[in-house]
């Protein structure tokens, strides 16, 4: 078994109420399956963290995609997003 190995990608930023919301694809490129896949998403501006939010995703099985959403106060475009995976449990 290949361990849990993540790529994210920020597939769309929209005005939702209250704030915005980023979406986003998981892959897991490894072959296990990964539990309590933990997501953070910072917003950047002039290299400060102006905005952050969390989302815990049940499981992303080996070798496939996922999705997810983040809600954020502050409007994501045209500033840096650094979007990872902090971490995950074994099923």
């Amino acid at each position: 078994d290949v361990p849990p190995s993540f790529e994210l990608t920020v597939t769309r930023t929209a005005a939702a109420e209250g704030g915005f919301r980023l979406e986003f694809d998981i892959l897991n490129q490894g072959t296990s399956t990964a539990a309590a896949v933990l997501v953070r998403a910072d917003v950047v501006d002039s290299g400060q963290v102006v905005d952050s939010a969390e989302v815990t995703l049940d499981y992303v099985p080996g070798r496939s995609k996922g999705s997810g959403g983040l809600f954020l106060l502050q409007d994501p475009a045209g500033r840096e997003v650094r979007l990872r995976a902090l971490g995950y449990t074994d099923p």
